[in-house]
């Protein structure tokens, strides 16, 4: 009996906590094509990536040998919906050495003379506050470099000098090879604010800041969910954290309140497969659980709903 209900209790928080999803910037289907200095460059609609930067640097006289690093994909094997997807790759450019293969929903913008001041402008506009952020992926690196996925809600003109302002964000590290596409979800955590966001920007990198030459990432699909109001503060305000995402062997429970919090872990089929209380940080082994995409459930000490999302355990 006991069970039957810890089943029933977890589908409905599931239910309960799943959101619209939105399509962000035509999930990658529609491309158009340009010319920055000497290069006949390639994006997705709405989406950039850094080779027109680095295209419009090489009549600089700092030795750049520019080389694309933004490609449509259109093989089978290399996209998981639709007709298209995008492919991102670092790559060696002269003097300047690996720059980091990129794909923004937002411009990126040298505010100086290095890659150390790159910035964003703009977004895709949103009117409430994104839960998590979810695209497909593949993840090819070379040598020991690590790709990086970042989401960041922003309320523009809401900061210090009429900068604008990140209330909400989330960062994942690739640290392991993709083989096939596999569904990274991240769940965005909001700082006390009580501002709405009025943009989302999502950052997808080849390599994470100094890259190697040739490490390369698939995107596709890219969608954003938002979630009743209060999920991600509530989360937040409690001190939990759950991470890594994707997972390979052990999950961290993150828990800075000394609370008591229970996790589920549960298949795609909504049986439960894991649970594990816990009243301060701790780490979860899931090396018994098969590579396959799960959904987690945290709740308090009286089951009361915490936060969820999906996990992605990747081997």
């Amino acid at each position: 009996m006991k069970k039957t209900l810890l089943f029933v209790a977890a589908a409905a928080m599931i239910g309960s906590a799943n959101a619209q999803s939105i399509n962000v910037n035509g999930s990658l289907e529609t491309w158009r094509t340009f010319t920055a200095g000497s290069g006949s460059l390639e994006a997705p609609a709405s989406w950039f990536g850094a080779d027109s930067l680095i295209f419009g640097m090489a009549s600089l006289p700092i030795g750049i040998t520019p080389q694309k690093m933004l490609f449509k994909e259109t093989a089978a094997a290399d996209i998981h919906g639709g007709a298209a997807a995008a492919k991102l790759t670092s790559k060696n450019q002269g003097q300047i050495g690996v720059v980091p293969g990129i794909l923004a929903n937002a411009k990126p913008v040298l505010t100086g003379l290095t890659l150390a001041d790159l910035t964003f402008s703009g977004g895709t506009s949103i009117t409430q506050r994104v839960g998590s952020v979810e695209a497909w992926i593949k993840y090819a690196p070379s040598g020991a470099d690590n790709g990086r996925i970042m989401a960041q809600a922003v309320r523009t003109g809401a900061g210090s000098g009429g900068r604008d302002s990140i209330i909400g964000s989330a960062d994942s590290i690739l640290a392991q090879p993709i083989s096939t596409f596999t569904k990274v979800g991240l769940n965005l955590k909001y700082n006390g604010s009580t501002l709405t966001p009025d943009k989302l920007l999502i950052i997808f990198m080849a390599s994470n800041t100094a890259g190697v030459d040739g490490s390369t990432m698939w995107v596709d699909d890219v969608t954003a969910s938002v979630f009743p109001a209060g999920v991600n503060d509530k989360a937040a305000k409690a001190g939990v954290k759950v991470y890594p995402n994707p997972a390979k062997d052990f999950l961290a429970l993150e828990n800075t309140s000394g609370n008591v919090f229970n996790i589920l872990i549960i298949g795609m089929d909504g049986k439960v497969v894991l649970t594990q209380q816990f009243s301060s940080s701790t780490s979860l082994n899931i090396s018994h659980l098969s590579s396959g995409i799960y959904n987690y459930v945290v709740t308090d000490e009286n089951n009361l709903f915490v936060t969820k999302d999906k996990l992605v355990i990747n081997r």
